[in-house]
């Protein structure tokens, strides 16, 4: 890696201020690839990310978590989780939010668990159908979810426990790690 480069997915990025506006959405799997790569870049820039605090899950991680659930993982998510599975730097550190690996391991089950305990579990399953897969919660109560429809970036939806109210919550994986990045950069104290 040469200074002030960054190698993801055997290309290299300048680690300067980098747009990932500049690429059309679609599911086309190299786009998606060059798309996150860019953003990483710009999160490592800007500090939110840095080398000696983010680390991925492994692909045995992410088959046990498909093994758990008996889903297939949308490549987007696999890809984020390959990244930040274990640890996601500034984005998780205050624990506001929390989606590594023993979140993804456990949370649907939890969700499921505690829907049923409150007499909630059938209207939960309705919120999630059969391939809902709950990947991060916020707080204890906030919740999102994508179905694992096949498609490579399906969109993220939301939850809350308290009240099961939902709606769409962003366009793709990457939307939200712009989220999760904006809300980190208004953040005065890091």
């Amino acid at each position: 890696m040469v200074a002030n480069q960054l190698t993801l997915h055997s290309t290299q990025f300048p680690v300067t201020a980098v747009t990932t506006d500049v690429l059309p959405m679609n599911t086309n799997r190299e786009a998606f690839d060059t798309r996150f790569d860019m953003l990483c870049c710009q999160l490592y820039a800007e500090g939110i990310w840095s080398p000696s605090t983010v680390k991925g899950c492994t692909p045995s991680e992410i088959a046990l978590i498909e093994k758990t659930y008996n889903l297939r993982l949308p490549h987007s998510y696999v890809t984020m989780m390959t990244e930040i599975g274990w640890n996601a730097g500034r984005f998780t550190t205050l624990g506001e939010y929390e989606f590594d690996f023993n979140v993804a391991l456990s949370r649907l089950t939890k969700e499921r668990q505690y829907a049923a305990l409150d007499g909630k579990l059938k209207e939960l399953d309705a919120i999630l159908s059969p391939s809902g897969f709950v990947f991060l919660h916020r707080l204890g109560d906030y919740h999102l979810f994508f179905n694992c429809d096949g498609t490579d970036d399906p969109e993220i939806r939301y939850y809350f426990s308290s009240d099961l109210s939902h709606g769409f919550a962003y366009a793709s994986v990457i939307d939200m790690l712009n989220g999760l990045a904006d809300y980190c950069r208004s953040i005065k104290y890091w």
